[in-house]
């Protein structure tokens, strides 16, 4: 029987899930949205105040995700 490590070699499949506080807003903040691409810029592109975006914090939470 394999072990997880050879059945993931061996099948060249992999995946990375990235997600951050970003994720909380899904692309719009105050009606304003970004494309699907530049998620985890919408603070940049939104120029979200960095007081309003760490209030994401108290909202994020991995296994909602």
């Amino acid at each position: 029987m394999k072990n997880n490590k050879q059945w993931f070699k061996e099948a060249k499949f992999g995946m990375m899930i990235h997600w951050g506080l970003y994720s909380v807003l899904a692309g719009e903040y105050k009606g304003k949205r970004v494309a699907p691409v530049t998620g985890e810029w919408i603070m940049s592109w939104l120029n979200i105040p960095i007081k309003e975006y760490e209030k994401l914090c108290n909202a994020f939470n991995p296994i909602y995700f």
